[in-house]
């Protein structure tokens, strides 16, 4: 999929925040995997971890992903740009550990 993505990306010209968004995805599938293939005896912490960071990763994906539209439709504004960069973050914090 990450494959794909690029090529297109090459092919249709995306913006910075495709490759971002991408990633941002997988860290979400990965997450939720981690939760499904964790242990029975752990499963609740690695569960609310994994799921937490699955949430955030989907926020942030969102976020950059509207910054990107009102790029491109010259309605961005500073703060959507800190916003999505933000979320970023705090999704990136949430998942360190989360495999």
């Amino acid at each position: 999929m990450r494959f794909l993505s690029c090529v297109l990306c090459v092919l249709v010209g995306c913006g910075p925040g495709l490759s971002e968004i991408v990633r941002l995805r997988s860290l979400a599938d990965r997450a939720r995997v981690a939760c499904l293939n964790a242990p029975a005896s752990g499963r609740d912490v690695v569960c609310r971890k994994a799921l937490d960071c699955a949430q955030a990763a989907q926020d942030a994906a969102k976020a950059v992903q509207s910054h990107q539209e009102a790029v491109k439709a010259g309605t961005n504004t500073p703060a959507s740009g800190a916003v999505a960069k933000g979320l970023v973050a705090v999704s990136d914090a949430i998942c360190t550990g989360v495999k």
